[in-house]
This record gives structure tokens, sequence and C-alpha cells, in this order.
């Protein structure tokens, strides 16, 4: 493990879609088996070897920056703040100032094993990486359509017959420093009306950028609403 290499987390939102639970806490610290998502997140990513973390705050920063203080089990935990929910792109953007060179960026809400994040420290030299993995049923995300290992487009939620690929964006990137210059190339979008980090990724491919799909097989839960995480605590718990 390159020990330069910084980890993102994506931890700034509320979670509408696990209401009320997320009237009193932030999504992230939303516990499964008794422990808070983030808190999980940030065990992965010490097993991995990483010493050094951002996170994204902002919604009820103050939980989570109680939480786990400036260092947390070996970890330095720096903090950057986005304080309107303005998107994926948005979010990565406030952590400009801490990163130096290649960074491995995380949404907060997914759970997965420690050798994925050992492979995208492997995987360098790239403009960016993107975590890609199967599924039968594309329409609620973006499909990667990939041609030796690399990511040759992005398709946001393809109707059926759109695409022939299965593989789409995980929410886990190896990114250069490079992205934060197309973040601040990248307009709003204007059906989320956010700044998507799925528009600067495509940018950059328009731009002739080098982007690698590396593809995640491996154990992985995404909690994105209440029943995500009713079957995210029935997993961990057995």
């Amino acid at each position: 493990m390159n020990e330069k290499l910084k980890a993102l987390v994506l931890a700034a939102g509320k979670g509408i879609r696990m209401l009320p639970v997320t009237d009193e806490i932030p999504k992230a610290m939303v516990e499964i088996a008794g422990k808070p998502i983030l808190e999980r997140i940030l065990d992965v990513l010490g097993e991995a070897g990483i010493k050094e973390v951002v996170i994204v705050v902002g919604y009820k920063k103050g939980q989570i920056m109680e939480y786990f203080g400036n260092e947390f089990r070996g970890m330095k935990i720096d903090y950057a703040v986005q304080e309107k929910q303005l998107g994926t792109a948005h979010a990565i953007g406030m952590a400009r100032q801490f990163m130096q060179g290649d960074f491995i960026s995380i949404n907060g809400d997914l759970l997965f094993e420690s050798s994925l994040i050992k492979e995208l420290a492997g995987k360098s030299g790239f403009d960016a990486v993107i975590v890609g993995r199967k599924v039968q049923d594309l329409s609620r995300f973006a499909a990667l359509e990939i041609e030796d290992g690399l990511v040759k487009n992005i398709i946001e939620k393809p109707r059926p017959g759109e695409t022939k690929t299965d593989i789409i964006n995980y929410g886990i990137y190896r990114f250069s420093k490079k992205i934060f210059d197309v973040i601040a190339r990248t307009g709003i979008n204007p059906i989320r009306n956010e700044y998507e980090i799925t528009d600067s990724l495509k940018l950059m491919l328009n731009e002739g950028a080098e982007i690698a799909c590396l593809l995640y097989n491996g154990f992985r839960i995404d909690i994105s609403n209440s029943k995500d995480l009713e079957e995210a605590n029935r997993m961990l718990k057995n």
C-alpha cells in the first residue's frame, strides 16, 4: 500500500430515503448491526493500510466530527465541509486543499472488502479508475461501456436495449489531482440540479482522458434506503 494514498469519504448527506431515522442523525451515522456505516468504512480503510482520510461532512456534521475526531484507530482524519448538498462532484471538490496526489473516493453508503482498496491502490497511471460491478437491471445506475479495461462511455440510467454492457459505476474511484480542474468546469446537471461526478467523468472522456475500470465481485452492501438498511442489518447480524 502506498502510504501517501489518501481516502475521501462522502458523508455530507441527510439520507432522505431513510427518514425518519435520519431526522436525528446523518445518513453515514446510521447503525448497521450496532456500528455506524461510516465507522465500518473506516475500519475497512484501516485494514487496507490507508493512513489518512478526509471526510466530507454537511448535514449534522458535528455528530460525525465529535465521534471520529482528528485521529481514529491510527488514521489521521480531516474534514471538508459541504454546507449545501449540491451533488457528488461538488462534494469531492470540497476536498481539494487536502489532496496533493492520487486519492480514493468512496460514497459514504457503501460497504465492501479491504481487498478492493488494495487493488485500487495498485492501479496507478490512469487519470481515473472507476470501480464497476455487474448487475442485471441497469435502469437505476450509470452504465459503463468498457473496452480492453478502459471506460469508453458512461450512460446514465439506460433504457432497455440502449447498451449491451452489464457493468455499472459502483461509486468508488481512484482519482488523480486532475479531477479538481475537471470538477471546476463541470456544469450543473439539468435533471438533478446538482453537480454530478458522472458528468465530470464524461467530460474527462470527451477530452481524451484515460479512465480504467476495476471490476469488483466481492462482498458488498449498498445502503440507499430503509429497505437496504433492514437487509444490511440482517446480513451482518448473521
